[in-house]
């Protein structure tokens, strides 16, 4: 008994043993290959913002467990965290981990950090990388947009989290603000509709990001909206200008408009200005242009017109130019003197007598004028009419000859003058117009025609006839 006991416990014995082995060898195994593990406390993609501090742990693991070192950074031998100068970085062990706390994130603290160890004599290490945010980046921008139309501004910007706020001359926008209208995931869209010039400026895009605010910092981003119109003619414009000769003449244009309009001039429908042009000369200015006229004569007498244009739309105005000798006024053109800018308006009966005068002054007048040989043309609404005589005569006037009347002068000089306007208007007298005095012939005798309708209907009707006949008798036959 006493030998069997004892051989029992020792097959006990031997039992526990080889469970032992086995589970040193278990242990051997899931410890595998020695090394070590860094991770960020609470930042576990390493991502950490400006300002904030930082716990980076290093882990050791494996058979046999290594022996923590240190940090280092990037591709640097030297430690950190163990020099007492530099009060941000401090390195120390807890139980089997090391850490290094980095307080008062800046951004150069950004890169890779290492943690060296040995176990036995091989070299283990592991790395990290730290990124400091310094919070989402709004980026600024240039929109541009034609007026009366519509333009989306976007705030684009980089780890943003929170809705973006919107201000335009410091009052704050709303989504529901006409013409106002905002979209997007975070408000980062600002459509406008129906833009007019008051709405070109700065808008601000702006947001404290719950990320990123340790001192609720303020993230801004300026967009800039441009608004496109039609150029147009401003200022005053003088419709008649009056000046001597041999002397330099000043005239200005202004105009407005966005892109910034081009100004241009013409005399007498001639292209000025232009830079081997010695009698002409065009300053351009930041909004206008000047027209300067050297040694003006009386051969510059006539029409200036000033264009401005941008690509949204060109206009022009007119404007009357009257050169005068230095012997006085009265001298000179007081024939064609009646004023480009003044029109007569008349008004006449049907079936009356019209009558036009390009000038009311004396031949006598008119051969004072220094203006040379003078021919006329007679317009009406802008086409030839009428012959070269000084005076129109419309005989029989009716509703048609009603419009616009313009007397074109010309002169030797090749000076053309529209010296008078009138506009005419015809009234119906409920008069029939009178017939002429000449007996009118008497009609001829009419001829009379067969037409196709009445030939269709007749062959209609014989058809019919025909059919008519051909189902009596069939009846009548079958009916026997």
């Amino acid at each position: 008994m006493s030998f069997r006991f004892r051989l029992r416990w020792r097959r006990v014995d031997v039992a526990i043993v080889l469970l032992s082995i086995v589970a040193a060898v278990g242990n051997l195994s899931a410890a595998g290959e020695p090394g070590v593990k860094v991770r960020f406390l609470g930042r576990p993609n390493g991502k950490v913002p400006l300002g904030h501090p930082i716990d980076i742990v290093c882990e050791p693991h494996g058979y046999p467990l290594p022996a923590l070192v240190g940090w280092t950074k990037d591709d640097s031998d030297e430690w950190i965290g163990q020099d007492d100068c530099n009060k941000r970085f401090l390195s120390k062990s807890y139980g089997d981990a090391l850490y290094l706390h980095i307080k008062d994130l800046q951004k150069s603290d950004s890169g890779n950090y290492s943690c060296s160890a040995k176990a036995g004599s091989k070299d283990v290490k592991g790395m990290g990388t730290l990124q400091v945010k310094s919070g989402p980046v709004l980026y600024s921008k240039v929109f541009t947009a034609k007026e009366f139309g519509g333009v989306r501004l976007v705030c684009d910007s980089t780890d943003l989290a929170t809705l973006i706020q919107w201000k335009f001359a410091g009052v704050e926008i709303f989504g529901t603000r006409h013409p106002y209208k905002l979209g997007g995931r975070l408000d980062q869209f600002l459509d406008i509709a129906n833009v007019t010039r008051e709405h070109a400026g700065v808008y601000e895009c702006w947001t404290i990001d719950r990320l990123w605010n340790p001192n609720r910092i303020k993230f801004t981003g300026n967009q800039t909206l441009v608004v496109d119109y039609p150029a147009k003619i401003v200022g005053k414009w003088n419709v008649n200008v009056t000046a001597t000769t041999d002397a330099d003449l000043n005239v200005t244009c202004t105009a407005e408009g966005h892109p910034r309009p081009l100004i241009a001039w013409r005399h007498n429908g001639r292209a000025v200005g232009s830079d081997d042009d010695s009698k002409f000369r065009v300053t351009v200015e930041e909004n206008s242009s000047k027209l300067t006229i050297f040694n003006a004569t009386l051969q510059e007498t006539g029409i200036l017109t000033c264009y401005a244009m941008n690509y949204l739309s060109f206009v022009q105005v007119d404007m009357e130019l009257w050169l005068t000798s230095d012997d006085g006024a009265e001298k000179t053109c007081m024939c064609c003197r009646q004023s480009l800018n003044s029109k007569t308006s008349l008004t006449v009966k049907e079936w009356s007598r019209l009558e036009l005068s390009c000038h009311s002054n004396s031949k006598y007048q008119i051969a004072k004028c220094n203006l040379g040989v003078l021919t006329f043309e007679w317009l009406k609404d802008g086409q030839i009419v009428g012959n070269q005589n000084q005076t129109l005569i419309v005989s029989g006037v009716s509703k048609e000859d009603a419009g616009v009347f313009a007397c074109l002068m010309r002169t030797d000089r090749e000076l053309e003058i529209y010296s008078k306007f009138f506009s005419v208007a015809v009234v119906d007298v409920g008069k029939v117009k009178p017939s002429h005095t000449t007996p009118p012939t008497s009609p001829p005798t009419a001829v009379p025609s067969v037409s196709l309708w009445t030939m269709i209907i007749a062959i209609c009707f014989l058809f019919l006839s025909v059919f008519a006949v051909v189902v009596a008798v069939s009846l009548r036959q079958k009916f026997r």
